[in-house]
């Protein structure tokens, strides 16, 4: 077991192994735990799979659970660094951002139940501090409070923190008790353990008006969507990660096209984030939205192209242009399809991928030069009168981190008869890489396509 995993394991997360090939003593899995398919097909391949509960249990907008999370590792080697790195960033964050006046007093007012502070120059919520709130899931409240935000130097002052970072506790009874200790996990448990409520005593769920929300479904291969309410999430979550997302901004009052991001999360959440953004004031909120969606009629949906981040990923994103009954709530089920069409189809052509669209002939003149390369060869063939070209789905697969460098991507449409050969379009073929003990070249297809289509993670498998 690698190291990283030893020493995060029970106060950052929980371990377990499964061995495909001894199914039958797993026992009893947690419900929560939905290892999907991983051991349908043989070879078995060794995966990692981090399993998220969501921050909070019910989306207060549409009603619905909010799921849980399946993150798969998608890195093509494995370090201690790398797996720390993946399982932290992961954590969930049980913790309540204090941003304003109304937050502070909002979070100061619940009753009967002792309060964390953290005081952080940081401008995100430490792991450890994320892995402490979750030990003490509604058993005590968690604050973070960022010293350049607009409550942050009078919040401090009120609570007598000198430096950054400070953690404190105020007690249920009024008590405020600074932690003079190191910022380790075991000794933080030790400090709060008995200012928290026992076991069995645990508080309902409490989510004030800018708590971070994020959470992802963890359908069988599939993801879901992230509920955003405040501009951090929007830096966080979707600003500075590579993927392609979505994000739909709604007035929490009027949700009336949430199942579209819903559907679309479902079908394209392995390689696309999707997120709702909810709105609780259109009019107090209009600054934040012409800054970041650059307009405050809503309901709206906004692209960021993928491999980007950072103001260039800010820069080259833009606001899809809807049919102009979406606003009508009339429309709302009829125009589902129609919303979800427009969007498919500017992602479509706008998304960034490494498939080199060529003509058979060219094909035939590259692919011998890349096997030799040690590169394995793949070719996604189609129908050229279909209206949609090259399948999303084997665009986005194109880009995975795992499969970088040992791939290289083509795509001809309207192939010969003896290109197509026994297969049906759409279809992958390919060559695998030549070496010393296979100078010759070795083809192979991948028939059954339409049966993955869509199914980003089984193509993925398949390939490696």
């Amino acid at each position: 077991m690698l190291m990283v995993l030893e020493q995060l394991d029970g106060g950052y997360v929980d371990t377990y192994v499964f061995d495909c090939a001894d199914k039958e003593n797993w026992g009893d899995i947690d419900p929560n735990v939905n290892i999907g398919n991983i051991c349908d097909k043989e070879p078995f391949q060794p995966v990692f799979s981090l399993f998220k509960p969501p921050e909070i249990k019910t989306n207060p907008y549409t009603g619905k659970p909010m799921p849980n999370e399946n993150i798969p590792y998608s890195q093509n080697e494995v370090t201690d660094a790398i797996m720390k790195n993946w399982i932290t960033n992961h954590i969930p964050d049980y913790t309540q951002r204090l941003s304003q006046r109304s937050d502070s007093d909002e979070f100061a007012d619940e009753a009967d139940i002792s309060k964390v502070y953290l005081f952080s120059a940081k401008q995100k919520v430490p792991p450890i501090y994320k892995a402490l709130a979750t030990n003490y899931y509604n058993r005590l409240r968690f604050a973070f409070v960022q010293v350049e935000s607009e409550i942050g130097a009078d919040l401090g002052g009120e609570f007598d923190v000198e430096k950054w970072p400070t953690l404190l506790i105020s007690t249920a009874e009024g008590e405020k008790i600074p932690y003079d200790g190191k910022m380790k996990l075991p000794a933080l448990k030790e400090f709060v353990d008995s200012y928290a409520l026992n076991v069995g005593e645990e508080k309902e769920d409490r989510v004030i008006g800018s708590k971070k929300q994020s959470t992802l479904s963890n359908q069988v291969d599939k993801s879901g969507y992230m509920l955003l309410t405040n501009p951090f999430d929007i830096e966080e979550k979707i600003i500075d990660d590579q993927k392609a997302a979505i994000v739909y901004v709604a007035s929490k009052d009027n949700m009336m096209h949430s199942s579209v991001i819903e559907e679309l999360a479902s079908e394209y959440g392995d390689f696309i984030n999707l997120a709702m953004y909810a709105v609780d004031d259109v009019q107090a909120s209009s600054s934040d939205l012409k800054k970041e969606f650059k307009s405050t009629k809503l309901p709206l949906f906004r692209y960021y192209n993928n491999q980007k981040t950072g103001e260039d990923k800010r820069a080259s994103s833009f606001n899809i242009v809807l049919p102009s009954e979406a606003f009508n709530a009339e429309f709302e089920g009829p125009m589902g399809s129609a919303i979800k069409e427009a969007i498919l189809r500017e992602v479509h052509d706008t998304y960034i991928t490494d498939v080199k669209e060529v003509s058979e002939k060219v094909y035939n003149q590259l692919a011998g030069p890349a096997a030799r390369e040690g590169k394995v060869v793949v070719n996604y063939i189609y129908d050229g009168e279909d209206e949609r070209g090259v399948d999303f789905t084997y665009k986005a697969v194109t880009t995975d981190p795992i499969l970088d460098g040992e791939y290289v991507f083509f795509a001809t449409d309207s192939p010969s008869e003896y290109m197509i050969g026994e297969n049906t379009l759409p279809a992958l073929i390919g060559m695998l890489p030549m070496d010393e003990e296979n100078p010759m070249p070795r083809v192979f297809s991948f028939q059954g396509l339409k049966e993955f289509q869509g199914n980003y993670k089984g193509i993925v498998a398949t390939l490696l």
